[in-house]
């Protein structure tokens, strides 16, 4: 997952099409999605979003505000990341849940 908090975007684009598929199909055949994968896709997006809303409720200090924007738009960035990759497992999700007859 560190891949997909990389600074180069031919690094990212590689993980989220490549990597994280491989990952996923791996983690399915050894029954591992949800405990390996998911959850920490989660993990990891909830962390980004708790980040942004702290930042966003903390008060601005006056000459850092080309900071905090830079700030703010890498942590939406590698938000943004996470529910793409959350979105790229849909339907590997849905093939887990039919694996699982529930």
């Amino acid at each position: 997952m560190m891949s997909l908090n990389d600074e180069a975007e031919n690094v990212v684009k590689a993980a989220q099409t490549v990597l994280v598929h491989s990952l996923a199909v791996w983690a399915l055949e050894i029954g591992k999605f949800e405990t390996r994968l998911l959850m920490p896709v989660l993990s990891h997006l909830d962390s980004s979003l708790n980040d942004l809303s702290q930042l966003l409720e903390s008060p601005g200090e006056d000459g850092i505000e080309e900071e905090f924007n830079r700030t703010i738009d890498t942590i939406r960035s590698r938000s943004i990341r996470f529910i793409e990759v959350l979105t790229s497992l849909v339907p590997m999700l849905f093939s887990r849940v039919l694996q699982s007859g529930l």
